[in-house]
């Protein structure tokens, strides 16, 4: 069989479970079966597959046809134009999460700062290891309730050469003694993209997306606005005077968190919109700062 007979195939049984992208993804898989990429696989649409390529390449269609995000297939998944390997444990890294590391890099204009990062809610560690390859001197915390999520950002952080700048802690962010910990260290920059899910809007998601992580997609309390509440009421203890925090939000938190803002007189928050207009990054600061 060619190539690209093998490419209509998939893509049309793709296209029969409902999938959007079947070309794209069928196209991704066969490079990602044949080792090649997908420059390489256009150039060979005329060739015959190897049996052993097609075998492989059948496995994973057939995974995708249940669903099964590409991402968690193919095991890792590009962000900032750097690879993480990503698996069932954590979020699938987003396009629109990039947007937190474009307004801290607009923020700190030395890339030579010694900047105090602490991640909260890390997954696979994305957010955190970005800012790292990108403030060559910047050190990190990173913080996550799941132990298989940050085995995932371990992975993630020795492929990037980062180990040596960062600490690593399995913790609660929700509980009562998480911040006791941090009353004599204090951070520069502050990043978080936490569950904010409301269990309604779970329902309407695509089934691609109900294979990640529930708890890292939803709070497990009817407040979806429980992780920012929690971590704001707390920004005193974390971010040194001049310190910014900036929180992955969406459009149906939005109004909310405009309104939470009114308790919290002493901070300024900044909303800003994303590339579909809509909005995307929560930035907050303390009034006094010159961030």
């Amino acid at each position: 069989m060619k190539y690209f007979e093998l490419l209509k195939l998939s893509a049309d049984y793709l296209k029969n479970k409902n999938i959007e992208t079947a070309q794209l993804d069928a196209e991704i898989l066969l490079s990602f079966a044949d080792n090649i990429t997908r420059e390489k696989l256009i150039s060979l649409l005329n060739y015959d597959v190897s049996e052993k390529t097609v075998i492989f390449f059948r496995k994973l269609i057939r995974l995708r046809g249940a669903r099964i995000p590409i991402a968690y297939i193919i095991g890792e998944k590009e962000f900032y134009s750097y690879k993480f390997f990503v698996d069932e444990s954590c979020l699938i890294p987003r396009p629109e999460t990039e947007q937190i590391i474009d307004l801290a890099i607009d923020n700190y204009k030395n890339k030579n700062s010694k900047l105090k990062i602490l991640d909260l809610c890390v997954g696979s560690g994305n957010i955190c290891l970005t800012l790292l390859l990108k403030f060559s001197n910047a050190k990190a915390v990173a913080v996550d309730i799941s132990e298989k999520a940050l085995l995932a950002l371990y992975n993630n952080a020795e492929y990037h050469s980062l180990l040596n700048r960062i600490m690593i802690i399995n913790a609660d962010v929700l509980s009562l003694s998480f911040y006791e910990r941090f009353k004599s260290e204090k951070f520069d920059l502050l990043v978080c993209n936490p569950p904010y899910i409301s269990e309604n809007e779970y329902l309407t998601l695509a089934p691609e997306v109900k294979k990640e992580p529930k708890n890292a997609l939803t709070p497990e309390t009817n407040d979806n606005l429980i992780f920012y509440k929690k971590i704001i009421a707390n920004l005193e203890k974390l971010l040194n005077v001049n310190g910014s925090a900036y929180f992955e939000i969406s459009e149906n938190i939005f109004a909310k968190l405009q309104n939470l803002q009114t308790i919290y007189p002493n901070l300024k928050f900044l909303f800003f919109n994303g590339f579909n207009n809509k909005p995307n990054v929560l930035k907050i600061f303390f009034l006094e700062s010159v961030c």
